[in-house]
């Protein structure tokens, strides 16, 4: 079995078991599935929302990472750790 088919067959099993407990286990009810989705959302958006608001108003194009160009007299600070 090679690695793109058994990472496939992983999250089928996964989707399979979220619809499951979303359907009929503990999360069925909106009540008690609002706390985890809010909490899986906030987990993606909040570090996003933290990289914008570092790179605000930065020169360079964002995405560089530890390989971004070494800072200038026109870079700004958020541009270079």
């Amino acid at each position: 079995m090679g690695v793109r088919r058994a990472a496939g067959d992983l999250l089928l099993r996964r989707r399979q078991e979220l619809k499951e407990e979303l359907v009929h286990g503990e999360l069925s009810r909106f009540r008690d599935a609002i706390l985890p989705v809010v909490s899986a959302v906030a987990g993606m958006a909040v570090p996003a929302l933290i990289d914008v608001g570092v790179s605000w108003g930065c020169r360079t194009p964002h995405g560089g990472g530890r390989f971004r160009r070494r800072p200038t007299s026109r870079s700004c600070w958020p541009c270079w750790p």
